[in-house]
């Protein structure tokens, strides 16, 4: 099983964002920033469409992106906030690159431009996948190349 710190470069698929991700096994959920979220109905289903913003840094980019995504709902949930009354969040799955492993997981997807990371990965997305070095950072040699191979799953 191979083993990753606490922050790494992880793709999302199918669009293959490049984003900085916070690796935290005291999580138990997964979160993705979203804003400008928008519900609608696609065939008799419920979607939801949002901006992922990247900054320059988060995707190691030139220039800062608003990347528009489109996902079925899956459903809602109630998160505990430390400090802060719970939050009702939507919860969608993407695919994610992380290293040589490609999987879909479910994420609420919130605001979360006050914090470091775009992506969260709690441990319900890390178990049987991962296991996490907290003294590590950027180990896992994320190539662009590997993620895509691996992520053809996700277009198929």
């Amino acid at each position: 099983m191979p083993v990753f710190g606490w922050v790494e470069w992880a793709y999302i698929e199918p669009l293959h964002i490049h984003v900085k991700a916070k690796l935290d096994s005291g999580a138990k959920t997964s979160s993705l920033s979203a804003v400008d979220m928008e519900r609608f109905t696609r065939d008799g289903d419920a979607w939801i469409r949002f901006h992922v913003p990247i900054s320059a840094s988060d995707g190691g980019t030139d220039a800062p992106q608003l990347i528009e995504m489109e996902s079925r709902l899956e459903k809602e949930v109630l998160i505990k906030r430390h400090g802060g009354a719970p939050a009702r969040r939507p919860v969608v799955h993407i695919g994610v690159c992380l290293g040589d492993k490609a999987f879909i997981t479910p994420v609420t997807l919130t605001d979360r431009s006050r914090f470091n990371y775009p992506l969260l990965l709690g441990r319900s997305a890390l178990r049987d996948r991962a296991l996490l070095d907290v003294s590590r950072t950027y180990s896992n040699g994320a190539d662009a190349a590997r993620c895509a191979a691996s992520a053809r799953q996700f277009k198929e």
